[in-house]
């Protein structure tokens, strides 16, 4: 804020002095002296204008005198530093010597929309801001980004995730079919993509093909109990990538939507703790009852979609290289990283 102030020439300053005490001493104290000295009558002309700065007064408990509402309240810590954290972890926000009235709220939409509480779980990757209010008063803005990592992922697939030599169709690969190499094919593309986060992730896919062909007559213990338990806490991560052996003809006869749900539900039995569930639809072109109960079914539990059926009709992604019709409609190199990429979306 500037302030200006106006003052006199010193020898003029010296006249009005003698003046207002002469007149004080006629009037005997009836006007005030600094009522008298404000009004310099001879002002007009002979006055030199000086203007002066006020400062700001800066200090550690007053940062931004400018806008005091966001240094009144103490500014929230977190518990967990960002980076990569465990699936499901809970982060905390306090402060400390909270005024009464005083609540501590975040934001996990870049402060757009903020909510009262202490605490949130990392279900996927975020950034989070955090700050105290009290009414209309908020505090410094405190920030943190969390990516979770998952330690056990079970894979329920089918040749897309990996299949052993079929020489007759010239296959001869013992990876996800029609890739060029192993580390080509989607399951060891997303596989690199968690170890990045968790280099120890211990990851186990398994056909479930048999579940494709008869849905109706698959049973769970005899095909699952062997391999879901991993060391005992069972998978926190989940991902069912089958769909393409399906037959679209039998989903109502044979009741799909039921046993898809029992499906999911065995596929968690095992877990002791918090689990992601990811389903996909499939790679092939038709199949449109097959791919409405997996989104049905999924949204039902709330679990996300990666719709690998939007790229059924995009050219260049199958493995038009192969002679046998059906090796060739499975994806090639680019259709695997494009699978890899739609279904890291749903799980990060």
């Amino acid at each position: 804020m500037n302030t200006t102030y106006t003052f006199m020439p010193v020898i003029q300053m010296k006249k009005l002095i003698m003046s207002i005490l002469l007149m004080a001493w006629v009037t005997a104290g009836r006007t005030p002296l600094l009522a008298q000295a404000t009004n310099p009558p001879d002002c007009v002309t002979a006055c030199i204008p000086i203007t002066i700065k006020r400062l700001p007064n800066k200090s550690a408990n007053n940062p931004n005198p400018d806008n005091p509402s966001q240094t009144t309240l103490p500014t929230p810590a977190f518990n967990l530093q960002s980076g990569n954290v465990p699936y499901s972890s809970a982060v905390q926000f306090s402060a400390l010597d909270l005024p009464a009235g005083a609540v501590v709220e975040y934001s996990t939409d870049g402060g757009t929309n903020w909510v009262a509480g202490q605490a949130m779980t990392v279900l996927s990757e975020t950034s989070v801001l955090a700050r105290t209010r009290l009414n209309s008063q908020v505090s410094a803005t405190a920030s943190a980004r969390y990516a979770p990592y998952f330690r056990r992922m079970f894979v329920l697939g089918n040749s897309i995730t990996a299949i052993s030599p079929v020489p007759e169709i010239g296959w001869t690969g013992n990876w996800g079919m029609a890739a060029s190499s192993a580390d080509k094919d989607y399951l060891h593309i997303l596989t690199g993509q968690l170890k990045n986060r968790y280099p120890d992730v211990q990851v186990k896919p398994i056909a479930g093909s048999s579940f494709e062909r008869a849905w109706w007559t698959y049973d769970l213990p005899s095909s699952l109990d062997e391999h879901l338990p991993f060391d005992g806490n069972g998978p926190d991560l989940v991902i069912v990538r089958i769909g393409e052996n399906m037959d679209d003809t039998q989903v109502e006869l044979q009741n799909l939507e039921g046993y898809y749900r029992q499906l999911l539900e065995y596929l968690v039995k095992f877990s002791k703790g918090p689990v992601k569930v990811v389903c996909t639809t499939t790679f092939y072109p038709g199949q449109d009852k097959i791919n409405a109960v997996i989104r049905k079914v999924a949204a039902e539990k709330g679990y996300p979609v990666a719709d690998i059926h939007s790229l059924a009709g995009e050219a260049g992604l199958r493995a038009t290289q192969y002679t046998n019709a059906g090796l060739a409609q499975h994806p090639n190199d680019a259709g695997m990283q494009r699978i890899a990429e739609l279904i890291w979306q749903a799980v990060k």
